[in-house]
């Protein structure tokens, strides 16, 4: 495993993280402990050190887990958690039965930060925090700046190190967005980003590089279509225009899949090479469920293979028309 700076901080992050959130919860459940509690500790025996979790993932339960599978290892990893979505007051019924619950349960008020911020203290049997994010806040909340506040007393209080954002769209009101980095001390960005989205969040990437923000990217397997985990039958079942968007992108993972296999790579470990290899970015949170996709990720950090001419292919291969025609063709058949 190779480590890099996380902006202008000192903590030293795995080019591989682990996002806890599928082992907290599949939206119904919680997973098994036993087996969460395998994966974090190989995890970390494979030197991954980044551990990426949120306390609404599974009401704290993802927090749990963490503490408990290495809680003997808490110096040598990095935790970073999020804070946003009051689950601690659930919503009313009618606003949950007219889908309004999440819009409901964002709070990100200083006295909630405070709050949310002992109780994940509490969770993670730790009296500091690595990296505290702000979990997709609305762009008009930080354009107040309040929370900056609060997240600076705990930060001088040592109970966070250092404090950063989760963006839902790092394009979305890119001029206001950026004026808002602009004036942060902001740690760390987190968003989407991988081959079927090759553009490295293009309006703020200038203040990311201007202010030293490191990048954690989530999702860099494209909601499973470059880890073969989206199967195409899942993409026939959606509706349009999303069918055929996910149809045409299984048709060029399926193109890239073979390039990728003649440079010793699996897709999957090729698409987190992609990623990484943006400066900005620091490391790539996988979804990762099973061990074998561990051990399989894992090793994209130390893998070789792709050169900068091989990564002006893959472009042209994302890019195109012949194989974009032939998975609108199969699919209107």
């Amino acid at each position: 495993m190779k480590y890099r700076k996380l902006g202008s901080t000192d903590l030293q992050v795995s080019e591989v993280g682990f996002g806890v959130r599928p082992v907290s919860t599949d939206g119904r459940r919680k997973p098994d402990e036993y087996d969460a509690a395998k994966l974090l500790q190989t995890a970390h025996s494979l030197g991954i050190t980044l551990f990426d979790t949120a306390d609404v993932y599974g009401e704290g339960y993802g927090e749990e887990m963490l503490a408990k599978a290495l809680q003997a290892h808490r110096h040598e990893i990095i935790v970073a958690t999020k804070v946003g979505c009051d689950f601690y007051k659930k919503p009313p019924l009618f606003a949950m039965l007219k889908g309004r619950a999440q819009e409901l349960t964002q709070n990100f008020t200083p006295q909630h930060i405070r709050f949310a911020c002992e109780q994940s203290l509490k969770r993670l049997r730790s009296d500091y925090i690595d990296l505290y994010q702000l979990h997709e806040p609305p762009l008009e909340v930080l354009q107040q700046g309040e929370m900056f506040h609060i997240l600076k007393e705990l930060q001088k209080e040592g109970k966070i190190r250092y404090f950063g954002v989760v963006l839902k769209d790092p394009d979305a009101g890119a001029k206001e967005l950026t004026a808002t980095l602009k004036e942060t001390a902001l740690a760390s960005l987190q968003y989407s980003y991988n081959l079927m989205d090759r553009e490295l969040g293009p309006a703020i990437t200038p203040v990311a590089h201007e202010r030293n923000i490191g990048v954690i990217v989530r999702d860099p397997h494209a909601s499973g279509i470059l880890d073969g985990s989206f199967s195409r039958e899942a993409a026939e079942a959606q509706s349009e225009p999303l069918r055929d968007k996910a149809l045409e992108n299984l048709q060029k993972a399926k193109a890239l899949e073979q390039f990728a296999r003649d440079r010793s790579l699996t897709l999957a470990q090729m698409s987190l090479k992609f990623c990484l290899k943006e400066k900005l970015v620091s490391s790539v949170l996988p979804s990762i469920t099973k061990m074998e996709k561990l051990e399989e990720f894992a090793k994209a950090s130390e893998a070789g293979g792709v050169s900068e001419k091989d990564w002006v292919l893959v472009d042209e291969l994302c890019r195109s028309e012949s194989i974009s025609n032939a998975a609108t063709k199969k699919s209107r058949k």
